[in-house]
C-alpha cells in the first residue's frame, strides 16, 4: 500500500495518500467480497474478468514466458512433461514455483473493460525461471 501511495502522492502528503489508498482498497474489498454493483460497475464481472485472465504470458522471438496458477498436485505433472520434451531436444525450459503471486494492475476503466493485469511469482518468478533457463541453455 505504501508503494502505491508513494507513486500516486504527487503534491499530497504521503500520510494522506496512504490513508486514501487504504480506504480505496477497503472499499474495493467490500465490493468484491459482497459482489456489489454501483451504476454500470459490477464487482462480480470485474472479478471474473481478472480470473479469466489468470494466465500471464509474454513472447520474445521463440521464447514464451508463462505465469499461471494451478493446483499443487499438477506441478510435478507439468515438470515431468517439460522434462520429457527437453530430453527429446524439443524445448528448453526454466521453471519456478511460488506459493504466492504479485499482480500489477493498470485500470483506466473498471466499467468499460479497460483494465490489464500482470502476474508474477511473489518471490521473483520470471527472473528465477529465466536464470534456470539460461543455466540449462549454457549446459547444452
Amino acid at each position: 500500500m505504501i508503494r502505491e501511495a508513494k507513486a500516486r502522492k504527487l503534491k499530497k502528503s504521503l500520510a494522506l495518500m496512504t490513508v486514501l489508498v487504504g480506504l480505496e482498497t477497503f472499499v474495493a474489498y467490500i465490493f468484491v467480497k459482497y459482489k456489489l454493483k454501483l451504476g454500470k460497475f459490477s464487482a462480480e464481472k470485474y472479478r471474473n474478468d481478472v480470473m479469466r485472465g489468470a494466465v500471464d504470458f509474454a513472447r520474445s522471438g521463440e521464447t514464451l514466458a508463462l505465469v499461471f496458477d494451478c493446483p499443487l498436485e499438477n506441478i510435478e505433472l507439468i515438470r515431468e512433461y517439460l522434462e520429457q520434451r527437453c530430453t527429446r531436444n524439443e524445448l528448453c525450459y526454466g521453471m519456478h514455483v511460488s506459493d504466492h503471486a504479485v499482480m500489477t494492475c493498470l485500470v483506466t476503466s473498471a466499467v468499460d473493460d479497460k483494465h490489464v493485469h500482470f502476474a508474477d511469482g511473489g518471490d521473483g518468478g520470471y527472473t528465477k525461471a529465466a536464470r534456470q533457463l539460461k543455466a540449462r541453455l549454457k549446459a547444452v
